[in-house]
């Protein structure tokens, strides 16, 4: 464990500049993580939106799903966007950021879920496929102390890897298990912030999420293996930080890889448009397009923060160029690259492919 931990500090230092590149660069960096973020960790607590839907409904368009389902992806597209806000300076994690992260991840959603509050009752952890308990957190009494000590952890200056830190964090969340329901979700959310707390701005780009989505069972195993059947610290983190390291680290290969094509590829748009004298947010729109096959004015100025008044001269003049086409209606509409950006970019990436 300790050498891929090793590996992977040395990834995520390879990993971590990139967060310094410009706008351009980063609009379909983020783009394609939340994505991945979003889907694959409310598909571990049985959300069935695909991830091409979550792709359309963070695009701003409507689809057709259970309202439910459809405010459970939004809502942790909200939480990511809350901790990300923190990530170029320097904080503490609070009691009230985490309860802020709750409400996020569970806010406006059916059932008792107590957005942003403490449990007041026992909870258990349930095998959602026999319906067998698997885990029983302390009781309810115990959460304020518990959670107090927690939050002074979390923002204790020591020797541990920020890596390590954020996997042992995510295991005693999970553990407490403080809230009626969304712990999962939370523990996921609070994973990224810790990283964030540990100087690691490019968090954005690994999508840990996609890792556990996609092996649902192995992630449960590995955090019963070193839980136990009941909350009883101090447990054994082997087994969980085992798997945890290794999906850490094979995540952020992923990304390093994925990101320096993507750098690869806008490097070769940038050059083949120089012409149009495009602004640096006019080609990461266009470039987003690209990449996604279309782009929403909404989700556009939701990752950049630019104004609405900004967004729509940015899109116009791709228009009028002929750079990009205007489809859909009212909340629906998006924007696709024209015939002419897509055979130029599918050229650039034939040439890269050689």
């Amino acid at each position: 464990m300790e050498q891929c931990l090793q590996a992977l500090e040395a990834v995520r230092a390879v990993l971590d500049p990139y967060a310094r590149l410009p706008e351009e660069y980063t609009l379909a960096l983020r783009q394609h993580a939340l994505v991945q973020s979003v889907h694959y960790s409310t598909r571990i607590e049985g959300n069935t939106l695909t991830l091409a839907q979550v792709e359309s409904l963070l695009s701003g368009q409507r689809i057709r799903a259970p309202e439910d389902q459809v405010q459970e992806a939004i809502n942790y597209r909200e939480a990511l966007s809350y901790i990300q806000r923190w990530s170029a300076r320097a904080f503490t994690i609070s009691d009230d950021v985490l309860h802020t992260i709750h409400y996020l991840v569970t806010k406006s959603l059916p059932g008792a879920y107590g957005p942003g509050q403490y449990r007041t009752e026992q909870n258990y952890v349930v095998d959602r496929l026999t319906g067998r308990r698997v885990f029983l957190p302390p009781p309810p009494e115990n959460v304020p102390e518990l959670m107090g000590e927690f939050v002074q952890w979390l923002n204790r200056d020591d020797t541990l890897p920020a890596t390590y830190k954020a996997g042992l964090a995510h295991l005693n969340l999970v553990a407490i298990h403080p809230f009626l329901d969304g712990n999962g979700r939370t523990a996921r959310v609070l994973d990224a912030l810790v990283m964030y707390r540990g100087g690691f701005r490019s968090q954005y780009l690994v999508s840990l999420e996609a890792h556990f989505g996609r092996d649902t069972q192995g992630y449960y195993r590995a955090l019963s293996a070193s839980l136990g059947p009941h909350y009883a610290p101090p447990q054994d983190v082997t087994p969980w930080m085992e798997y945890y390291s290794v999906a850490h680290l094979q995540e952020a290969e992923a990304a390093v890889t994925y990101t320096r094509e993507l750098v690869a590829e806008l490097d070769g748009l940038a050059e083949a448009f120089k012409a149009e004298g495009l602004s640096r947010w006019q080609l990461a729109i266009l470039f987003s397009a690209c990449r996604t096959g279309h782009i929403s004015n909404r989700i556009y100025r939701f990752i950049t923060k630019r104004s609405h008044q900004s967004a729509v001269a940015d899109f116009a003049k791709l228009i009028a160029k002929g750079l990009l086409v205007r489809a859909g209606r009212g909340r629906s509409v998006g924007y696709l690259p024209s015939e002419r950006t897509q055979n130029t970019f599918q050229q650039i990436r034939s040439t890269l492919e050689h």
